[in-house]
């Protein structure tokens, strides 16, 4: 079975996820300081719903740091500005974007020792489709056995955990979300009026996490390599399926 290759990807974001076994604030921690080494452009609070979020620029896209409850988020995105063409925006191909927010997170785990328990990478990738029928014909094309050929508007999940390589007897969640969508663009100029055009795209989002039953703290030592583990099945998975 053949799967687009994962350089004809593009990533409409990628998450990393930090979670704890005791509530967590980043407020008044400088946490974006130590990932960014410069302040956030943005910071807003709710303390009632124990919720911290600072955001800013980083490397041509939107950074947004998230903590709420027990868990510390990072988010890289398009800019929020509006669109001025029908490109569909994205933070890089999927090829060469998984990693660009690696250096700074793990700057900041270095630096502010946070202990968390759990991990979870969470990529979402899309590709660009003539219709809806073909871009459904590449998410069935993950399911082996599925006759799918004729089906529009396809949405499938499934979860296949495997066993860590870098911290013995962790279990590592592979889900995967995958579907066919319509997305609509406008051009601004250079006719008074926006033109607006319907695109098509595959999307696939990945969520592959440590198991939630770990009580001992992830040790800063072993997280590059974990990371580099779950970016390398995250990558297996587009380019070679899961099942």
């Amino acid at each position: 079975m053949t799967f687009p290759f994962l350089a004809e990807w593009q990533l409409e974001a990628v998450r990393l996820i930090f979670l704890s076994n005791v509530p967590v604030s980043g407020a008044q921690k400088n946490w974006w300081h130590m990932a960014i080494g410069s302040d956030p452009a943005s910071i807003a609070s709710r303390p009632a719903q124990m919720e911290h979020q600072e955001a800013g620029s980083f490397d041509g896209a939107e950074l947004v740091m998230t903590t709420r409850f027990n868990h510390v988020e990072w988010a890289l995105r398009p800019q929020p500005s509006a669109p001025v063409s029908n490109e569909l925006m994205n933070v890089g191909s999927g090829e060469a974007a998984l990693h660009r927010i690696d250096e700074p997170m793990l700057r900041w785990a270095r630096e502010s020792k946070f202990p968390f328990q759990r991990i979870a990478f969470a990529p979402i990738f899309f590709r660009p489709a003539d219709d809806l029928l073909q871009a459904s014909r590449v998410a069935t094309s993950y399911f082996p056995g599925f006759s799918g050929r004729d089906v529009e508007d396809f949405f499938g999940q499934f979860n296949i955990a495997k066993m860590s390589e870098t911290i013995s007897g962790v279990k590592i969640n592979r889900i995967m979300k995958i579907g066919a969508g319509q997305v609509q663009t406008f051009t601004i100029g250079p006719t008074p009026a926006p033109v607006v055009e319907s695109k098509y795209v595959t999307r696939i989002e990945l969520d592959f996490n440590t198991a939630v039953d770990r009580r001992e703290p992830i040790s800063i030592d072993v997280l590059p390599s974990l990371l580099a583990e779950i970016q390398k099945e995250a990558a297996k998975v587009v380019s070679r399926g899961l099942l």
